[in-house]
């Protein structure tokens, strides 16, 4: 079983890997405001009536919304969390994805 080690501080977001993560973190955040008040933007100035979509179109919306507050979260998740604790399982992932592949 591999352990990573990212120093003193990591279990506490401050080791190595934390200003990569609160990087991804923020540049994930930015990604979904720009992307929410782009198309609210539009939407808001009249550009496109909503009324006249197809539902195919509410549903693409409905969902990818809810895709990019799950990436949000999931980043969230990732800043705060100590990647260290995950490392056995991450292993055995892999091992299972080479064994499929």
């Amino acid at each position: 079983m591999a352990v990573l080690d990212n120093g003193p501080g990591a279990a506490n977001g401050a080791g190595p890997g934390a200003a990569e993560n609160r990087f991804l973190h923020r540049a994930m955040l930015a990604l979904v405001l720009i992307a929410m008040v782009g198309f609210a933007m539009f939407s808001l100035a009249g550009a496109t009536d909503i009324t006249q979509m197809p539902l195919l179109t509410h549903v693409h919306a409905v969902t990818m919304g809810a895709w990019l507050i799950l990436v949000a979260v999931q980043s969230q998740f990732w800043a705060v969390t100590d990647p260290s604790r995950f490392t056995d399982s991450l292993d055995a992932l892999a091992c299972c994805w080479r064994l499929l592949w």
